[in-house]
């Protein structure tokens, strides 16, 4: 006869109803796996099928002048207020606690803290020298910089992620010219409208996605491949190479053999 604790039962119990909470609602919903993850394909079919894409882009010289005037702006409206407030109060709680300035986590990664570190750190009556005024200089032209380093991340990820895959199913994606504003109606919005215009009406629009040909092919992105989900981790996998390093894992092999213990122990408990 096996003794076993009541928390050791309850925890058993537990960590099974657990393993099992997947097959529990499907049970209820009396659906098999396969038939919920097709559902999920047509749906996600349907919904490729039925949504579009608008990329607003201007010409790079126009881009630069606008990010650098909303720099500009975030400015005027209070930034470097609001800056040296946060910064004063978190001090504050720094000194108190003893503690080394960190720029590397948190709120304080975010852009304008490090672009203005040198001179947040000036004691406040220095923050009228010339000193501080290079200091500010420096920290406003570096956080244009940097604004304008992220939008051509951003331009980067669509191009490499809605533009040169082959293998991703993706919306069709239309740019709309908006360099001069003057020409809003005319280059933005009624073309948007002809575009949608058209899909609703079951026609192919004038302006054709600008990814419709796929050049620079990129295949490294499986999203296509056939899904395969386990039933031991409760988890997902994407292709074969996904599903074999999966079963083949550490992880997966220490959760099964956990799971076939608490059965036997299960087992066991029951029969005594």
């Amino acid at each position: 006869m096996v003794i076993v604790s009541e928390a050791r039962q309850s925890s058993c119990v537990d960590a099974l109803h657990f393993m099992y909470r997947s097959k529990d609602v499907l049970a209820l919903r009396n659906e098999k796996r396969k038939s919920v993850y097709a559902t999920w394909e047509a749906r996600k079919a349907y919904a490729l099928r039925h949504r579009l894409l608008w990329w607003l882009r201007d010409e790079a010289k126009i881009l630069d002048e606008r990010l650098s005037q909303r720099v500009d702006s975030m400015m005027q409206a209070g930034l470097m207020e609001e800056l040296l407030d946060f910064h004063h109060r978190y001090n504050q709680q720094r000194i108190k606690s003893n503690t080394s300035p960190d720029y590397t986590k948190g709120i304080f990664q975010s852009i304008g803290f490090k672009e203005f570190h040198d001179y947040l750190i000036l004691p406040e009556e220095e923050r009228a020298s010339i000193k501080a005024e290079a200091l500010f200089k420096r920290g406003l032209d570096d956080l244009k910089m940097v604004t304008k380093r992220y939008a051509n991340n951003q331009q980067k990820w669509i191009k490499n992620r809605l533009m040169r895959r082959a293998d991703r199913q993706v919306p069709p994606l239309y740019v709309l010219d908006c360099t001069d504003l003057t020409q809003w109606k005319s280059n933005v919005f009624d073309k948007a409208v002809s575009i949608i215009s058209a899909i609703l009406q079951g026609e192919k629009p004038e302006e054709k996605p600008i990814n419709e040909n796929i050049e620079n092919q990129k295949n490294t992105d499986s999203s296509n491949e056939m899904q395969r989900y386990c039933e031991i981790c409760d988890r997902i996998f994407i292709g074969e190479l996904q599903w074999n390093a999966h079963i083949n894992g550490l992880k997966h092999k220490k959760i099964l053999q956990r799971m076939r213990r608490m059965e036997k122990q299960n087992s066991e408990i029951k029969s005594s």
